[in-house]
Formats: C-alpha cells, sequence, structure tokens
C-alpha cells in the first residue's frame, strides 16, 4: 500500500470511534488507530467501510485521572482506503481529516510533539 500522506505518521495505538450514515442509520463503529499525523490516521475496526464515505472520528487523547477529566479529540474526516488486514484483526482504515475546530486542531498538535520529538531521538539513535 502506498503513503500518500502529506504530513509524517507517527506509531500510536489510540481508542477510537467512527461515527459514520450507512442506509440512512448513524452507526458509531468502535475501533483503535495504528499511527497518527496532523492531516489523518490508520483505523482498524471490524467494518469494511465504503471509500469515500465521510464520518465523525472521536480520539481519546488522554484517559485522564483522578484530578483531569480525559482528553477526547473530535474531527470530521473522509474514509480514503480501506483493506482487509487479518493481522490486525479487521479492516484497516485510511481516514483524512476533512475538518475541526481550531481546538481540536490546537489538542492534536500538542498531542504530536512528544511523538515527533520521539521519532527525531530515535532517528538520530540509529
Amino acid at each position: 500500500m502506498s503513503d500518500n500522506r502529506s504530513s509524517p505518521r507517527y506509531s500510536k495505538r489510540l481508542r477510537a470511534v467512527f461515527v459514520v450514515e450507512v442506509d440512512g442509520k448513524r452507526n458509531s463503529i468502535q475501533g483503535k488507530t495504528l499511527d497518527i499525523s496532523s492531516d489523518g490516521t490508520s483505523f482498524v475496526s471490524s467494518f469494511n467501510i465504503q471509500i469515500a464515505r465521510e464520518g465523525n472520528l472521536f480520539l481519546m487523547l488522554n484517559p485522564g485521572d483522578a484530578r483531569n477529566p480525559p482528553e477526547v479529540f473530535e474531527t470530521q474526516c473522509k474514509v480514503i482506503s480501506c483493506v482487509l488486514s487479518p493481522q490486525q484483526g479487521g479492516f484497516r482504515l485510511g481516514l483524512h481529516f476533512t475538518k475541526m475546530s481550531a481546538e481540536n486542531k490546537q489538542a492534536l498538535q500538542k498531542f504530536l510533539v512528544p511523538l515527533m520529538t520521539h521519532a527525531r531521538e530515535t532517528a538520530h539513535q540509529a
């Protein structure tokens, strides 16, 4: 599979829910991410979702604790690829982020900073 992302991707497993309308009915599809970038994510689901289908993605960026509430990221996105991935236990969806609030964009950038730093440090050690 070719990589068409314009931004670097970072390996990260996050709990996620993709809310998409299929046959006139809204479905909340539970899954997980495999990696993430500022433009999109790789999402594993037990459902085969049609390419070009649009929906809302919710990611648990931080589960929170007794003093801090959970941090949930939300964005509109579009399915740009869908392949069966037996090793991942379902269908691997390429989701492109299409529209997000300024607040969510800022939360995503803040979340990506330590992942970028870790990737740079790992590259320098190699």
